[in-house]
């Protein structure tokens, strides 16, 4: 009798044993596929948001970005919730909101009390010390270097020029070890924002009359001139650089040429660098007419820009013949942009 209530006893234990695991089975199986559903979900919204912003949705895009932010919260989806984050900044500056976008990007990166907002102050050796001390914390996923990358465009916007170059001389480095794909676009951005610290000199120069600065300046804005254009030719000599990157570093390597040689014009000691900018315009207009077919491998809205800014640039230039390409550029941009509308 003894025997037979310990066995019954066991036998209850075994089956309440089994319940329990049973139960909690069932229960680590529920939250897995509610898991799997949430990720899906934002997943769907992050490709919906990207198919609306290639159709200039920017602010659907943003709504949608939101949404799958709000998914990867609730699962606790670090890397999915610095994606969206990214990708809500896209939308952000396509709205034209860069102060904005970049505050989703220090949040994206983690880079704590970073102010976005546009500053006259000086960027001083402290706060570039603490900029890159966050910088080398950051894990070298492709989200972060994205998320960089595009930080250093978001501050070329809103005026922050030192900030951007140092970002963006930084995720190249990073990108170099690590095999990035991403090298291309980087260089373009960094070319761009050397072009824009290139143009802060020479408006400084233009508007500052106290000798001394101006003689500063001089010395200053061919070597920031350079920088910019040695950044351009370095992504365009890049093999695996893809044409149509290629073709924007050229438009953009051609404009700063032909603005750099007009400041050139009445500067005698300089008389030897004018010579050399001067030789290089036209060889590289006839690259760029050469691969023409490029600028129609751009999404509409980049051929539309595209071919305005090589439009423009090259009704700078004193030559006839260069005038009436340049109106086929801008007749051709004007029937993209109907097509587009007709649509």
């Amino acid at each position: 009798m003894i025997k037979w209530r310990y066995c019954l006893k066991y036998a209850l234990l075994g089956i309440l044993t089994l319940s329990i695991v049973l139960t909690q089975s069932s229960l680590l199986l529920a939250q897995s596929t509610e898991k799997e559903i949430h990720i899906q979900q934002a997943e769907l919204l992050t490709q919906v948001g990207r198919k609306q912003l290639n159709q200039g949705q920017a602010a659907e895009a943003l709504d949608s970005w939101e949404q799958a932010t709000k998914i990867y919260h609730q699962i606790k989806d670090a890397e999915g919730v610095s994606g969206s984050l990214i990708n809500q900044n896209f939308a952000l500056q396509k709205l034209g909101f860069h102060s904005q976008a970049c505050e989703k990007l220090v949040e994206a990166l983690k880079l704590n009390n970073w102010n976005c907002n546009p500053t006259i102050l000086e960027f001083t050796q402290y706060e570039k010390s603490q900029l890159i001390a966050a910088i080398h914390q950051l894990k070298l996923t492709p989200i972060n270097l994205l998320g960089l990358q595009s930080m250093g465009q978001v501050l070329r916007l809103v005026g922050k020029l030192n900030e951007s170059e140092l970002i963006l001389e930084k995720t190249l480095l990073f990108a170099k070890q690590t095999s990035s794909k991403g090298i291309s676009d980087i260089l373009l951005s960094l070319g761009n924002t050397k072009q824009s610290i290139y143009q802060r000199a020479r408006d400084e120069y233009k508007w500052i009359e106290e000798p001394v600065f101006r003689e500063t300046i001089v010395d200053s804005i061919p070597q920031k001139a350079q920088e910019s254009l040695d950044t351009y030719q370095l992504l365009v000599d890049r093999a695996s650089s893809p044409q149509e990157i290629k073709l924007q570093a050229q438009l953009n390597r051609l404009n700063l040429l032909i603005d750099f040689n007009e400041w050139l014009t009445d500067k005698p000691k300089l008389a030897n660098t004018h010579t050399k900018v001067n030789q290089q315009i036209q060889p590289l207009v006839d690259i760029i007419l050469q691969s023409s077919s490029v600028f129609y491998q751009l999404s509409p809205e980049q051929c539309i820009q595209a071919q305005l800014k090589f439009a423009k640039t090259l009704s700078k230039i004193q030559n006839q013949s260069l005038q009436s390409v340049a109106v086929q550029y801008a007749t051709s941009a004007l029937e993209i942009a109907k097509n587009i509308n007709n649509q």
